[in-house]
Parts: structure tokens; sequence; C-alpha cells
């Protein structure tokens, strides 16, 4: 991500541990809204999700267990396309 401010991108980092960051919803929230998603859509082979990159992030991290969240973050690109195997715990970049 270019221009990406220190004050920013420490904000980013302790929101990504599950630190309460002020003016952001706790990371607790985004995960229960991701598990209200999930319940709501029954099963299906493929899914396609669009959101910002913090939503996208703590979503992967979530469900894969990323090593490295702030690394999955600022490597996203605009546009950008991940393939996620939930079963597997991978992402795959597919654009």
């Amino acid at each position: 991500m270019a221009c990406l401010s220190g004050k920013h991108a420490n904000a980013v980092v302790k929101y990504l541990r599950g630190d309460v960051v002020a003016g952001r919803e706790h990371r607790e929230a985004v995960i229960a809204r991701i598990a209200q998603l999930k319940s709501g859509l029954g099963s299906s082979d493929s899914l396609v999700l669009v959101s910002h990159g913090l939503f996208i992030t703590t979503w992967t991290a979530h469900e894969i267990c990323l090593d490295d969240p702030f690394s999955f973050w600022t490597s996203l690109r605009m546009p950008d396309a991940w393939e996620l195997d939930l079963d597997g715990q991978s992402a795959d970049r597919i654009l």
C-alpha cells in the first residue's frame, strides 16, 4: 500500500492483534459480523466477497490463521483478488 503513514500502520498492527483502536469497530464485532454473514450463506462451493482491505484481512486472519496479518494487509493491491481455501487453510492471489 502506497503512502502508509507510521501512525496508520501502528493502528492497523494494534487492531489486527486484537487491541481496541479508537474510532474503529472492535475486531471481535467484525468477526461476529463475519460469522453472521457466513451463517446466512448456506452451503456453497465458492463465494465472492468484496470489501475494504482491513475487513478482508481480519476475515482471512480469523478463518485461516494468517501468520502475519499485517504483511497480508500491506501486500493487498487495488484491484486484488484472492482465493481462500478454508478447509486447506490457505490463501492464493488469483489476480
